[in-house]
Parts: C-alpha cells; structure tokens; sequence
C-alpha cells in the first residue's frame, strides 16, 4: 500500500481544492508569474525573511527547491491558483518534522488577492490536509507581529497564539518581534465537529 506521500507525488493537476481556489504542484511556467508576485515590496514586507529587490531567477530557484523538498518526503509546496481565471496567486507549504508528527506552514499570496478570504481559505486546505491526509498531530505558523492580516487567519482556523518571540529576525535592518500559532489534531477534529453539528 502506497503511503500519502507518494500518492501526492504521484498526482497530477489539483491536489487541493477550496471554494474558489486550487493547489497544485508548481511548473517552471510559473517561475515568471511567482517573480512578479515576489518583488512586490508589500509582500516581501510581510513575509519574514524575503529579500527586496527580489533577486532575478530566485522564483525558478524556489520551484527547483521545492520539487526537491517534495521528493525527499521534506515538504509539501503548492501552488495557489484562481479557479476562476487560473491566475497564480501565490504559494502555500508544509514543512515536515517526521520524528514529531508535526509540521510548520507557510503561504504567500499575491498583493492584488489581499482582503479576500483567500488566505483564510488556503490555510483551511493545508490544515485538513495535514491532519486528515498526512495524519498529524501538530501544525504551528509563524506571522510578525504587525502582520495582523496573518494573524487573523490562523486564529479563524483554530489556531491559537502560544508564544511571542522577540527580536526574532532582522528585516531590512530593523529586529522583528513574531507570533507562534499552532493547533493540534484534537481541537481541529472538536473544531470539524462543532461545525457538522450546526
């Protein structure tokens, strides 16, 4: 019996699907469409460690990664993208902590998708995915503190806030305080049950 992971990799196309939005694995063909998205300054803003300029070619670096990750049962990276009009929109991912059954997410979406529901949406995907398909047991994020967008995401997902850390990582030349997020199967499965029971 094949485990998820090499289910996963075997798939093709959607892998995740939410009310408006699919994941898939990337292609090089989207390397252009990520760079856009990741020289926006707003962006690399709110998304910790990202450089600004963002370097020419560093998207197909990224996708080349990523495919790496997923191979070596490292890590899930997805590719988010607009049913509708089939526009990239930005990228979400799962990074595995096999020994502790758990894992660390992260997405990153495009400055125009902002103030939609769509990271609400993506992070929903990737939890139920974590929990229901790979089996974990916990799945924390990280946001900076004045990341208060990102911040409300988790916490509509269940997430709670288990710790600030100070002066976390150096942004542009300034110490940047974050917040940890996590949630663990038991309350994701309480959370899916309270809503079936509406």
């Amino acid at each position: 019996m094949k485990s998820a992971h090499e289910l996963c990799q075997q798939m093709q196309g959607v892998i995740l699907a939410t009310e408006r939005l699919d994941l898939r694995w990337f292609t090089l063909d989207d390397a252009p469409a990520l760079q856009a998205i990741c020289e926006s300054k707003q962006v690399a803003a709110m998304s910790g460690n990202m450089a600004h300029p963002y370097p020419e070619g560093k998207a197909e670096q990224f996708i080349r990664e990523s495919a790496e990750k997923i191979m070596l049962g490292d890590a899930y990276v997805f590719a988010v993208v607009e049913r509708s009009t089939g526009e990239l929109l930005g990228d979400a991912m799962l990074m595995l902590n096999k020994q502790h059954c758990s894992a660390e997410f992260g997405y990153l979406l495009a400055e125009g998708a902002w103030g939609k529901g769509h990271a609400t949406e993506v992070l929903g995907a990737i939890l139920g995915f974590a929990f229901e398909t790979l089996g974990l047991r916990r799945v924390s994020g990280l946001c900076s503190v004045n990341n208060t967008a990102s911040a409300r995401v988790m916490e509509k997902n269940g997430l709670e806030r288990e710790a600030h850390y100070r002066d976390s990582y150096l942004k542009w030349g300034v110490w940047e305080d974050e917040f940890r997020y996590a949630i663990t199967r038991p309350v994701y499965e309480q959370r899916k049950q309270e809503r079936a029971d509406r």
